[in-house]
């Protein structure tokens, strides 16, 4: 599961979403800017994902909920994500819009980089 560690693991605030103490889904937060949109109160979401039996019961967006309120309590103004194309729909009902073109990631697929302006 080495590709489930990310750089600055350590330093990242993680979120789960426990069900019958099973973990159903997962976020991980990290203080860090976006390349494009630099700002220094920035969060960037990596490794979203919720179990495909619970998925379209609002487990992520509770997580990005919990999340935004962390980084706004953190006094963060901006989260952003690199979404993969398929969850572009969800981050969209979660309120971010897409600031790029379509990008690969080598071995993941299309993707976009999305920001959720905090105020």
């Amino acid at each position: 599961y080495k590709t489930c560690i990310f750089t600055n693991d350590n330093d990242a605030t993680h979120f789960g979403a426990f069900y019958k103490k099973k973990l159903i889904g997962i976020v991980s937060y990290f203080h860090q800017s976006q390349l494009d949109y630099s700002n220094p109160n920035s969060w960037r979401i990596r490794g979203m994902a919720t179990l495909e039996e619970y998925r379209n019961k609002g487990i992520g967006r509770a997580l990005i909920n919990d999340g935004r309120e962390f980084v706004k309590n953190n006094r963060g103004e901006i989260i952003w994500c690199n979404a993969r194309e398929s969850a572009v729909f969800f981050y969209k009902k979660c309120g971010f819009i897409i600031i790029s073109e379509k990008f690969d990631i080598d071995n993941i697929g299309p993707h976009y980089v999305m920001i959720d302006k905090l105020s």
